[in-house]
């Protein structure tokens, strides 16, 4: 996943808490125009590529919200326009 929010394609992404289950299903909000392209990226995806992770895909409209940065969670870097800095 890490891979996909570098490229930009992926909104967001993490587990479902719930008391006591460590491993269990989660959320994934792709940033893509087609549907098709959300088959293809979970099926680069190497826990579906081996059969350990399922997915169902929905449709979703952001009605509301503002997001005026850009946060790569994984790499700790928040982007501010053309600017972007290491925590």
């Amino acid at each position: 996943m890490n891979n996909l929010e570098e490229r930009g394609v992926l909104w967001g992404s993490g587990p479902f808490i719930v008391p006591g289950c460590l491993v269990g299903n989660g959320l994934t909000i792709f940033n893509v125009s087609e549907e098709a392209d959300v088959h293809r990226l979970m099926a680069e995806e190497p826990l579906t590529k081996l059969g350990l992770r399922t997915y169902t895909v929905h449709k979703w409209e952001l009605r509301e919200g503002k997001i005026a940065i850009d946060l790569f969670l994984s790499q700790s870097k928040v982007a501010f326009g053309e600017t972007a800095r290491t925590r």
